[in-house]
């Protein structure tokens, strides 16, 4: 399989897959980018979400959709379940963990939103107040499946049920692109 068209699936799967989570006022990319860089959340989460998006087109196109038989849809769809878990409920944890473990002022806390999000440096507790919000407005036009999603927390690593309809929507959407698009038949 070509690089052009792993990277064109990836894209296009990316895009699709953002701007779902985004119908729903979820702000998955400033989410990510409070990891990263706090002071510049929106751009570095949208970087690294479009990194990922690509890099997860090419590891699908080197695995499920290449290895493995079935309809394409259903590898897709099953690529999507993976991510999802992952995004739901094993990063969010992970970060946290890591960010105890290491005293980083980036990555411990709660969760990007939280007020409540700190830094341990020298056993020194510092409070700093960074928070997600609502997916921004698309000029005039705002996110219009919001209604879905109100009154949802999902920010904090312990607000996994909020992540549930926002992130496995769009992981799975994400996903039935790239088997569409990028599954082969494995025994040719």
């Amino acid at each position: 399989m070509s690089l052009p068209k792993i990277l064109l699936a990836g894209a296009l799967a990316t895009l699709l897959g953002l701007a779902l989570t985004w119908a729903l006022n979820v702000n998955i990319t400033k989410w990510v980018g409070l990891w990263l860089a706090p002071d510049d959340a929106q751009s570095a989460g949208l970087s690294f979400m479009s990194f990922l998006g690509l890099f997860g087109a090419y590891v699908y196109a080197a695995s499920l959709g290449t290895k493995f038989g079935g309809p394409k849809a259903v590898r897709g769809l099953i690529y999507g379940v993976i991510l999802a878990v992952m995004m739901v409920w094993i990063v969010p944890l992970t970060v946290t963990a890591l960010g105890v473990a290491t005293g980083d002022a980036r990555t411990v806390y709660q969760g990007p939103g939280e007020s409540s999000g700190y830094a341990v440096t020298q056993g020194q507790v510092k409070t700093r107040d960074h928070s997600v919000g609502d997916a921004p407005p698309l000029g005039d036009v705002r996110p219009p499946l919001a209604e879905l999603t109100a009154g949802q927390k999902w920010t904090a690593a312990s607000d996994w049920q909020g992540r549930i309809l926002p992130f496995f929507a769009g992981f799975l959407l994400y996903g039935l692109v790239l088997g569409l698009i990028l599954s082969e038949d494995p025994h040719k």
